[in-house]
């Protein structure tokens, strides 16, 4: 679960444990609790900033089959468009979106994004699956995917 960590408390409890750090819409990142339950933040803005443990939300896509056609035959899965809303860094097979595009201001919290981006990939497999991730504790909602099969 998660714990409101504020400057005159400290989580004794996950003293050793490496817990991820937000503040609102920022990330801070992982950071592991001293013996006295204490955190070394970074010098960052005064307010409550949750502490704990990142779980990371997954979900998988599997290459359409049963196709007479393709019966048996190796597919490849050559570009997925992923459609987000209102969501922080994601990332699908390890292709990770950054949580700032060139340009945009580092010192404000990251922009959420509303989008639909293009991936690639290579390899032929009968079983083919991709996986869409949130690697950082921020809000992922995939509106859909779709996907160019070749067999």
């Amino acid at each position: 679960g998660d714990y409101l960590l504020m400057p005159e408390t400290s989580i004794p409890q996950l003293v050793g444990e490496s817990v991820h750090i937000i503040q609102g819409d920022s990330y801070y990142g992982e950071f592991t609790v001293a013996a006295d339950g204490t955190l070394a933040l970074p010098t960052v803005t005064v307010g409550d900033y949750q502490a704990g443990f990142n779980y990371v939300p997954e979900c998988v896509n599997f290459t359409p089959r049963n196709s007479q056609f393709a019966s048996g035959r190796k597919r490849r899965l050559a570009k997925m468009w992923v459609h987000v809303s209102n969501s922080g860094s994601y990332a699908v097979d390890g292709q990770r979106v950054p949580s700032y595009l060139i340009g945009e201001d580092t010192s404000a919290p990251p922009p959420r994004r509303t989008e639909g981006r293009m991936f690639k990939f290579l390899g032929r497999s009968q079983e083919q699956e991709h996986t869409i991730s949130s690697p950082t504790p921020t809000p992922l909602t995939v509106l859909g995917w779709s996907g160019e099969v070749t067999i």
